[in-house]
């Protein structure tokens, strides 16, 4: 089968499309044949190995499928050959086949693209479990979903609409995107490239700050967020692309703030993974949630793809298509 590897860390050019052996699904595992998978910015952190693990060589990148099963593990329950499923899996996705285990395996529902099954899954949960799980959004809060263009981002500003908050304040950092999260669903914009952002957003809250904040990019924008917050605030930090933050943890005191850190690995469980995957396909059925797709491409320019996601130009969410 042909799929995309990588045999050192480095930029985009070392990613190669190769010819390996199929692989073989272990007694709770099944193998699907992917018709599509999601590229993530975490994917070219693992390629330059500065992600939260580092990969052994050669390594297939890709944590999310969508396909249908071409064959079950001796111990698999509940699945059958030839069904429509999504998978979270912990690499190999960027490939025509990829052994899934059965906990981390969901049913894709007939009226959802294999496209938007593979592009909701590590994004879409993100999200949700940000704004329902950690922070526990009530009706009537305010939201600020910092690069809400973005992937989690352009799901996050979704949700919040769906779950009642009274005002979605969208960062972007260009107009365009901005306009984009505006479609979504943001009543509030504010360009963070400008040094004053995080000023207008006190002054669109009233100076009251914000009740929960979606934050991935660290350095500056970290404290700037932190400065947003209002009292007894949630602050969620689940990535930190541009650069780690130092900041006096007193800061927090004088309004009760709270930051928290959240990651998707090691957080999903067998009820939890399905249980919110259907809700988010519910919403996605419903015409709730609209799954932003930048675009797809062929295996083959996995290397073009991590460039444009490297860019920070995308929109949504990148497919590769076997």
């Amino acid at each position: 089968m042909k799929a995309i590897q990588f045999f050192e860390y480095g930029n985009s050019d070392v990613l190669r499309l190769e010819d390996i052996s199929l692989p073989e699904p272990k007694s709770e595992e099944v193998l699907i044949k992917i018709h599509a998978c999601g590229v993530n910015f975490a994917d070219t952190l693992v390629r330059k190995n500065q992600y939260i693990f580092t990969p052994s060589l050669p390594f297939i990148p890709g944590f999310e499928v969508a396909g249908t099963i071409e064959k079950l593990g001796t111990e698999v329950t509940g699945f059958s050959i030839g069904q429509r499923v999504v998978a979270f899996i912990s690499n190999g996705g960027y490939a025509e086949y990829a052994t899934a285990p059965q906990n981390l395996t969901a049913i894709l529902p007939e009226e959802i693209e294999f496209v938007s099954g593979a592009a909701i899954q590590i994004q879409g949960l993100t999200a949700f479990h940000m704004l329902k799980t950690v922070a526990q959004l009530k009706p009537g809060q305010s939201v600020l979903v910092n690069a809400a263009a973005g992937g989690v981002g352009s799901v996050a500003v979704q949700l919040a609409k769906i779950f009642g908050a009274s005002q979605i304040i969208a960062t972007a950092g260009s107009p365009e995107k901005l306009e984009f999260a505006q479609s979504l669903g943001a009543n509030t914009l504010v360009n963070y490239r400008e040094p004053d952002w995080h000023e207008q957003v006190l002054r669109a809250t009233d100076g009251k700050g914000v009740d929960v904040i979606l934050e991935a990019v660290g350095g500056e924008t970290f404290l700037k967020s932190l400065e947003c917050l209002a009292n007894f605030g949630k602050l969620i930090v689940y990535g930190s692309s541009s650069g780690s933050s130092v900041f006096d943890p007193t800061i927090l005191l004088t309004k009760n703030k709270t930051v928290i850190g959240f990651g998707l690995y090691g957080f999903l469980e067998n009820t939890l993974y399905n249980e919110s995957l259907n809700t988010l396909f519910e919403y996605i059925k419903q015409g709730k949630l609209n799954v932003q797709i930048s675009g797809r491409f062929p295996l083959a320019e996995a290397s073009k793809v991590h460039h444009l996601i490297e860019s920070r130009s995308s929109q949504g969410k990148f497919i590769l298509q076997p």
